[in-house]
């Protein structure tokens, strides 16, 4: 499970924000590729609240201490959470602000989330931003551009598309979260799957593929089709990771089960780049939930 924490780099900085925050990220500094337009703040509908609210006036902590580490802690109100997250790594240090609107239902004991605000701060300098389109300014201010602006902007449209869903105990003073699927896409619970030569994971909203080449796709969903821009992992002539728009990959999906783990997602692609071999059409790939660790906090 990723833990709740945001982990900043540079420009990378605003951008891991982005993708980290409330993707319950670990401690440890951890060696993924994280870092379509919205319009401002969330579209997302969330289910309506049930039952009483367990969160309202709260706010709980987790922390990880260490010299190199973070914490975060997340406050309620009626019908808002905020969370902030900070990271130290080799001595600099970042601080995220993300805002949520959730409901709940007590008696199912599931929290609703959805992305409608982040700000970044990393070396007195503070981002804002409420929608992919704001996203894509900031970035590109920061010196973002390219293939590589286009990607992290798709990502962060599928964020603002997606709600996050967790299971969720109380007890005495402390909040266990664990992620939840609730049979709709984007998600931003893990799954997974192991074809031949092949490794295929949810990705921040999206998917990556790892093969010979590493690819990610954070597409559009609707009525059973998906569709967005494959980004390709590249490594530049300075040895750095960059990413190179390869074309459209497009298919149907289709899912089943609900919970905190068993549930799955099965793609099929009709359309893919050329030169594209790792991923192949009329193939059924079906990938599994697996079954997270959850995460406690302790209220405040």
């Amino acid at each position: 499970m990723k833990k709740l924490h945001v982990h900043p780099l540079a420009v990378a900085a605003l951008l891991a924000a982005s993708m980290f925050a409330l993707t319950f990220v670990s401690c440890e500094n951890d060696d993924d590729d994280d870092d379509d337009s919205g319009s401002s703040g969330s579209s997302v509908t969330l289910p309506a609240s049930k039952g009483t609210n367990e969160f309202s006036g709260k706010t709980w902590r987790d922390s990880c201490g260490g010299t190199d580490g973070g914490s975060a802690v997340i406050a309620y109100t009626a019908s808002t959470a905020t969370l902030t997250s900070t990271y130290t790594e080799g001595g600099e240090t970042s601080t995220t602000v993300a805002t949520y609107n959730y409901s709940y239902d007590s008696e199912s004991k599931l929290l609703y989330l959805a992305l409608t605000k982040e700000s970044s701060t990393y070396g007195g300098e503070t981002y804002t931003w409420s929608s992919a389109n704001e996203f894509k300014s900031v970035a590109s201010k920061a010196g973002e551009s390219g293939d590589e602006l286009a990607k992290d902007v798709a990502e962060k449209a599928v964020e603002f598309a997606a709600k996050r869903v967790f299971k969720y105990t109380i007890s005495g003073s402390t909040l266990t979260l664990t992620d939840y699927f609730d049979g709709t896409l984007p998600t931003l619970a893990d799954f997974y799957a192991r074809p031949s030569s092949l490794d295929i994971d949810t990705h921040d909203g999206g998917f990556e593929f790892d093969g010979e080449s590493r690819y990610y796709l954070y597409p559009s969903f609707s009525a059973g089709v998906f569709s967005g821009t494959l980004y390709q992992r590249i490594w530049n002539d300075d040895g750095e990771k960059t990413y190179k728009a390869v074309g459209t990959a497009s298919g149907t999906y289709t899912t089943s089960g609900t919970g905190t783990s068993g549930s799955t997602i099965t793609l099929t692609f009709t359309a893919l780049p050329d030169g594209v071999s790792d991923v192949t059409k009329d193939t059924a790939y079906t990938l599994t939930q697996r079954a997270d660790e959850s995460q406690m906090f302790t209220q405040q």
